[in-house]
């Protein structure tokens, strides 16, 4: 029953981390100016899949 319980909070800290971090690649996006990292634009599109 502990070990079932240590899952589930890994589990929600890691899908809270994988939202930070698709929030932060969506800021930095967004910052930067699409002709000088258009392949970054792409790789973005990419992670949202």
């Amino acid at each position: 029953m502990e070990d079932e319980a240590r899952r589930a909070v890994r589990q929600d800290w890691w899908q809270e981390a994988l939202a930070v971090t698709n929030r932060i690649l969506e800021i930095v996006g967004l910052l930067l100016p699409q002709k000088v990292a258009p392949h970054f634009g792409k790789s973005l599109s990419l992670w949202q899949l």
